[in-house]
């Protein structure tokens, strides 16, 4: 990938198109919850932003395949947690960018950008 890290923060891609970068944790998550704060800033000299967004990723698996979504394979096992920032212009869309939603997959499913099975932001459950 094109992360790199530095002292206080970490770039997870430069400014060009096409980047993906990430970070990845070897150790188990073993909590029964969790919450995050994180502070995110897309800059650059250009005046058009290049990217897609960012995903957190909950996977059976702790290593990166590169591929389609959001940097990382299709077909995941475990939770996506996207925050989309593009709006993709061959996609239908009911909501505005940037949109966060979730995505549980048990490695047969295929990522469709903005598809309307996703978790409920409310209940957490699946809908189609």
């Amino acid at each position: 990938g094109s992360a790199v890290a530095h002292r206080g923060f970490v770039r997870l891609t430069a400014e060009k198109q096409s980047q993906k970068g990430w970070i990845a944790n070897r150790n188990s998550f073993e909590g029964g919850e969790w919450s995050l704060a994180m502070e995110l800033r897309a800059t650059g000299e250009s005046q058009y932003l290049f990217g897609d967004g960012l995903a957190i990723w909950f996977t059976t698996a702790y290593d990166v395949i590169e591929g389609p979504v959001f940097g990382r394979e299709d077909y995941w096992t475990g939770l996506g947690i996207f925050f989309d920032t593009f709006q993709n212009v061959d996609q239908q869309h009911h909501h505005k960018h940037p949109y966060i939603y979730a995505m549980v997959n048990d490695g047969t499913q295929h990522y469709v950008p903005d598809a309307e099975k996703k978790l409920d932001k409310a209940s957490g459950e699946g809908r189609e």
